[in-house]
C-alpha cells in the first residue's frame, strides 16, 4: 500500500466527515426549532417559517453536495475501502 496515498485518503476523509457532521448538526437545529414552534404555534411568525423553510432547502442542497463529495471520495479510493483489516 502507498502510505502517502493512504495519508491523503485520511486527510480527505476527515474533511468529508467534518462537513457531513456540520450539515447534520445544522439540520438538527432547524428540526428542533420547528418542533418548538409546532408545540407553540402562537409564538411563530410567517417570517420565521419562511426563514426556516429557506434554510432547510439550503441545507438539503448542501447535504446533496456532501453526498456527492462522499461518493466521489469512495470512488477515488475504492481500492482502500476494499481492504480487509
Amino acid at each position: 500500500m502507498d502510505l502517502d496515498r493512504f495519508e491523503q485518503f485520511k486527510r480527505e476523509a476527515d474533511i468529508v466527515i467534518e462537513n457531513s457532521v456540520w450539515v447534520a448538526q445544522e439540520i438538527d437545529k432547524v428540526i428542533k426549532e420547528e418542533e418548538y414552534y409546532v408545540s407553540n404555534p402562537d409564538l411563530d411568525t410567517y417570517e420565521r417559517m419562511e426563514q426556516r423553510y429557506t434554510l432547510m432547502k439550503e441545507l438539503q442542497n448542501r447535504a446533496d453536495v456532501e453526498s456527492r463529495i462522499d461518493a466521489n471520495h469512495r470512488h477515488k479510493y475504492k481500492d482502500l475501502y476494499d481492504i480487509d483489516f
